[in-house]
């Protein structure tokens, strides 16, 4: 009874893509590679970068940013057709990663009073003519905050 014996063998699934790596940190510089030692600077940066990524070869591409704030000069758009296969992962190590539409200012200095209300200014600020960014404070108020909307 020799008879000839035969195995099914199931197809593998062919393996998955590697993930590739964009890199990104407030301290980074946007003419840099996006690696983890030489990592981008801005979210913005950082998602043209995955998508050139893509358009060489298909698949997924995870951005990891350190830790820090990063600010968005304009909105960050996602579309799912040149993003949807973006991972956005948090601190590649131990610290807070936070997003912010808004801008830090700097410090504020008192330029003077008018009217018995404090002005105060940022040297920070761009044209020192514009009074749009001056804020006016009752006496004996500080200024460590200044919301505009």
């Amino acid at each position: 009874m020799g008879g000839a014996s035969s195995r099914a063998t199931a197809a593998l699934p062919p393996d998955p893509a590697p993930v590739r790596s964009v890199w990104i940190s407030p301290t980074g510089d946007d003419a840099a590679a996006g690696t983890a030692s030489a990592p981008l600077r801005t979210l913005h940066q950082a998602q043209q970068a995955a998508r050139k990524l893509r358009s060489v070869r298909p698949g997924p591409v995870r951005i990891t940013l350190a830790p820090g704030r990063y600010e968005l000069a304009r909105p960050l758009e996602f579309d799912d057709a040149a993003d949807g296969d973006t991972v956005w992962s948090g601190a590649a190590e131990a610290g807070q990663v936070r997003i912010s539409g808004g801008a830090l200012v700097g410090l504020w200095e008192r330029e003077g009073v008018a009217d018995g209300v404090q002005l105060w200014r940022s040297p920070a600020l761009p044209d020192p003519a514009v009074p749009l960014w001056r804020a006016a404070l009752p006496p004996g108020a500080t200024a460590n905050q200044l919301w505009v909307c």
